[in-house]
């Protein structure tokens, strides 16, 4: 084969991987029960699977989804605005690293929770729980981020999805109003 890089896992009955041959590259999702593929893309620029029994992960360029095994279909979990070179996804909670040594946080709905400029670059990406760890070759040592809820800050909270243009808050502090 002339694939030079190959990626993927199992998630539960099904198999999903990727190839780049450093012109194309392929990533397909296969049930292995059934022995029939589910699924596939190429693209011009190489794709990155992470599969797992906490589900199919796929990026390319700048862009991560999580991938339905047996419909195809994607639900975006991350859109940073570097192309991703590492990924880490699990419970809600994403985590990418780019080439230009950057690590952007995200929340289950695909919203920034936060951006790191980091002095090294990412070799080693890791979520686990509250936890992540990012390791470059480049140095001995390795961050350790923990997330943190202040439930205690919180004034109010709703859905963003909500169609709004405005929000406003009482005088009081304790109506919010959404303006549409």
């Amino acid at each position: 084969s002339p694939d030079s890089r190959f990626e993927g896992g199992f998630c539960g009955k099904y198999f999903a991987f990727s190839t780049w041959d450093g012109a194309e590259s392929i990533c397909a999702v296969v049930d292995t029960q059934q022995m029939v593929q589910t699924s596939g893309f190429s693209a011009p620029t190489p794709f990155h699977v992470q599969s797992d029994q906490s589900g199919i992960f796929l990026s390319m360029e700048n862009l991560m989804v999580q991938l339905d095994p047996a419909t195809g279909d994607q639900t975006e979990l991350a859109y940073p605005k570097r192309d991703i070179t590492l990924f880490s996804s699990q419970g809600g909670c994403t985590v990418t690293t780019s080439a230009e040594n950057t690590c952007t946080i995200f929340d289950g709905k695909g919203r920034t929770l936060a951006e790191l400029e980091l002095e090294y670059s990412c070799d080693f990406l890791q979520l686990s729980g509250d936890h992540a760890v990012i390791g470059s070759r480049d140095t001995s040592s390795v961050r350790l981020l923990k997330r943190e809820d202040h439930q205690e800050a919180t004034l109010f909270s709703y859905d963003p999805a909500y169609s709004h243009q405005e929000a406003r808050l009482s005088a009081d502090g304790s109506t919010v109003m959404l303006f549409s």
